[in-house]
Order: C-alpha cells, then structure tokens, then sequence
C-alpha cells in the first residue's frame, strides 16, 4: 500500500510538472491569447452577453453598420453598402445591402437575414436586450429583393443617428440548412448557439478559440483562456503566456510598469457601488439605505484607492461619463457626502444595531480591500456596525440569489446609451438591489425607448428624482479601465471600448 501511494503521488508530481512546462511554450506569432477571469456566457449578439462574451462577438459578427475601434464612437457601414433617406420622408430609408458576402459556413448573407434578426429581436421569448429601444423607434423593416430593404422609422430620424439605430448585429436565418426558429431558445437555435458562425473577420472554431477568414493577416487565430485569479493572469502576461490582459487591477501597475510591459487605458462604460438587498432588513427601508450613501466620504474613497488625485473619478449618481458625455453637468448629482443627514437618515431608520454584511469579491483585491476599509469606518462613525465578507467564485452566485445584505459591485455594459432598464426596472436582468417601484418602472420604459434627446434627458432628470429617494445603490466611483500587454504585439489600437478587439486584422506580433 506504501508503495502504490508513494508511486501515485510520483505520478502526481510529474502530471504537475509536464502541465507547467507546457505553460511555458512560446505562443506562435499568429496567435493572440487573451487571459480573462471569465468563459463567454452566451454568444448569441442579439441576447444579453457577459463582457467576454461581447468581446468575442466582436470578432465573429457585423452589422448593417458597426463601431470601427479606431476612434471613439466612430461608426462605418459594415453589411450595408448604402443607408439612403428618402427624398421628402425623413422617416424612411433605403438600405442597399454588400452583395456576395458569405456566413462562415459558405452560405450567402441577403436580406432574409436581416429581416430575421428583426425579428427575433422583437420575440419576447428571446428577451433580448435590444427589443424594447429598437421596436419604440422602428415601425417596420421591409424586403425589396434580395440585397434591399426598407427602414420606416416611428419619427424622423437623422442619418447619422439612422446608421447607430441599424448597428445590431446580424444573425442568418438559416443554419446547416435549416430555418431558424424565432425562439432561439429550441431546436435549430440551441444549436446555432453551440457552434455560431457570422460574417465578421474571425470564425467560431470553439468558446475560447477563434480562427481568422482571411488567412493573409498576421493574426491568424485569437485564443480566449481563463483564469480567475488575478495574480496568475498577470503572471502569465509577465512571462509570456499571454499577449494581452484587460481590466487590470491598480495594485499591479507598479510592479508591470518595472517590466516595461506597454499599457492603454480607457474609460469603462461602467462604475464601482454598492449595492443594497431591498429585499433584505435592514435595507429593506429607504431610510438607512440613505443614511449609507450619505455616509460615504466618495472623495477619500477614491483618494486612498486611486491616488491623490483620485476624487476626479468620483461618482454621485446614475450618469458616469461616457464617450458622448450628453448628460454631463446637465443631470444633477443625487447623492453626496453628508455626515450629519447621515446621522439623522439612520435615527429615523428602523436600524436596530445589528451587524450587518458587507460583501465584496476576492477579485476586486486591492480596490476592495481599501475600499472595504474606509467604507467600514465611514458607516461605524453613524453607529452603523458592519462585517466584511471576502468571497471567491460563490459572489456572483449569492448576488444574483440574494443571499446578501449590501455588497460592493463593479456594474458595467454602458456604451452611447446608459443601460438603467438592467438595472433598476423591476425586471431588469441585472437588477441587483431587487428594487421593485412603479413609477420608477415607468420612467424607465419611457428613457429605454426614446431617443430623442430633448425627452430623454426629461426622462433622465425624472429618473434621477425617483432614485434618489429610492436609493437602491450608493454610487462610488468610475475610474480608467487599463489593459496590458507584451511587448511583442505591434499596430495595437484600442481606442473604443465598446470596440476593443474591432482592429484585431491589422495588429501583428515582432517574435521577440
């Protein structure tokens, strides 16, 4: 028995060795290798996607028209040769379609395939997250022939805000000669789902490897690895087992600035909150979800996390920058730090004195670390007590279960549009804080299916008001997102972060 243990842990010895010289390998100079913390969930482009997921897309699908990743919100016709408003209608345009463009399985994309994305976009089985915008501002998509359409819009439309609207990506209506069904969520659309194909510059080969339609280009292949733990994907990029890391956390800036490993920064569609159960005492009462908020010093926050100059990514309500800044110093903010409202908002509360959990994910190290930290001592000073949870791979779980009090979050997915329906609409997929409010609920309807700028930024003040006396979040910050990557990587431009791998075709790798 001694001996078969002693030859079985042997065994083990050298399984682990062979696996860790294998990691060593130097990556070919036609491959890319991205290292993320997470497998893409769904790559469906019309269906609600994780951030992996959209990076992935990006590679394997167009649209009639599409970000070019070259510049901020710059747009270009992709599967539309011509987007044409007719003369007198400002309403309708004329779309002549790219003739002899093929689907990665050889077949040829028309307007059939156009008009069955519309389609299932507008299915509500597949709840997709574009349904409700596109079906408020398209009335209807007709077919012509086989390479032009007709677009009637609801009211007058620019062009330029014509060609955003028609950016979706497209999907073909058939698969290994089969229809697709208009729920993608049976039969033929299961499978399409297994194993997609697109018209986009790269081809699905599996989940984590896509390989390049154009052979003539120095990336051939984009291999997609995941790794949870943070200090092991910048290991990797440290040593040469990945050529590019996104969403690197601060903590590491030093240390990959020393190895004189290039980096690019750009400002995320998103922001770090925290984010109460309103499902759960005591946060179930308005008044010490309030008292929280108006706790938090946002400022020192920022400054111990980010730096001294870090109250510039301060956050003190639902409108971070983006790339339009539309609503910038037009919605007022909703929350600020006041220590003494504080103090009232939690005597007037039905607060008892209890501990309660503050949850925050192993992932966010340093920025959780710190911000747990001065948050803790910021809610001690209203007599509030809090315990700190540090939680691994069941964080995401217990959010989208529940099975938590308050919770600090890095919610993201923003690009020209604020996506607040995810968030804070009674059915909102990504409704964290459970949040369940009428009027709320309507004023969401109403911003998520406009876009009129003069109404929306009504509907935007109008939502501002209700949340703040809801308080379903306490907003933090919204700080540069940064990526790094191996020197070896050459034409590198990532410019858009709602097109990060957009430019992939023209990068290439020195070998070095």
């Amino acid at each position: 028995m001694k001996k078969q243990k002693i030859h079985a842990k042997l065994l083990i010895i050298v399984i682990v060795l062979l696996a860790l010289a294998g990691c060593g390998k130097k990556i070919p100079e036609d491959t890319l290798v991205i290292i993320a913390d997470e497998n893409p969930d769904n790559l469906v482009p019309i269906l609600a996607q994780n951030f992996q997921a959209r990076l992935v897309s990006e590679l394997m699908y167009q649209g009639l028209t599409g970000e070019t990743g070259r510049r901020h919100n710059e747009i270009e016709n992709e599967l539309a040769e011509e987007i044409i408003q007719e003369k007198g209608c400002t309403h309708r345009y004329l779309v002549k379609l790219k003739k002899n463009v093929n689907w990665h399985d050889g077949t040829l994309f028309s307007a059939k395939d156009v008009l069955y994305t519309w389609r299932a976009i507008r299915n509500p089985q597949n709840a997709s997250p574009q349904r409700g915008r596109l079906n408020a501002v398209i009335d209807s998509i007709e077919e012509l022939d086989t390479y032009r359409l007709r677009v009637v819009f609801n009211y007058s439309i620019a062009p330029d805000d014509a060609r955003w609207i028609l950016s979706f990506r497209i999907i073909p209506h058939l698969y290994r000669n089969q229809k697709m069904p208009d729920n993608l969520n049976s039969g033929v659309g299961r499978q399409f789902a297994e194993n997609p194909i697109g018209t986009g510059p790269f081809r699905f080969q599996s989940r984590n490897e896509y390989l390049a339609v154009d052979t003539s280009q120095a990336i051939k292949r984009v291999e997609l690895q995941t790794q949870q733990d943070v200090q092991l994907r910048i290991n990797n990029l440290i040593k040469g087992r990945a050529d590019l890391v996104f969403n690197v956390d601060p903590e590491f800036y030093e240390e990959l600035d020393k190895k004189q490993l290039p980096s690019f920064d750009y400002t995320p569609k998103g922001f770090y909150c925290l984010v109460f159960n309103t499902d759960s005492a005591p946060f179930s009462d308005p008044a010490v979800r309030q008292a929280v908020s108006s706790a938090l010093d946002r400022d020192l926050i920022n400054r111990k996390i980010w730096g001294h100059s870090g109250e510039k990514y301060s956050l003190n309500g639902p409108f971070p920058r983006n790339d339009s800044g539309v609503y910038r110093g037009r919605v007022e903010a909703i929350q600020s730090y006041d220590p003494d409202i504080a103090k009232k908002r939690i005597r007037e509360s039905t607060y008892q004195s209890d501990p309660v959990d503050l949850l925050i994910s192993e992932n966010m190290r340093s920025v959780g670390r710190i911000a747990a930290s001065q948050i803790t001592g910021m809610l001690e000073s209203i007599g509030m007590k809090v315990n700190i949870s540090f939680v691994g791979r069941a964080f995401s779980p217990r959010i989208m279960d529940g099975r938590f009090q308050m919770a600090l979050v890095f919610e993201h997915g923003f690009g020209r549009k604020y996506d607040h329906f995810a968030l804070y609409h009674s059915a909102g997929n990504r409704n964290k804080s459970r949040i369940k409010d009428e009027q709320l609920d309507s004023v969401l309807l109403q911003w998520d299916n406009t876009i009129l700028s003069s109404e929306k930024l009504q509907y935007g003040k109008e939502m501002n008001e209700r949340l703040k006396d809801l308080t379903p979040i306490a907003y933090i910050s919204q700080p540069p997102q940064r990526g790094y990557y191996s020197r070896s990587l050459r034409d590198l431009l990532i410019m858009d972060e709602d097109a990060l791998l957009k430019t992939v075709a023209t990068w290439r790798k020195s070998g070095k």
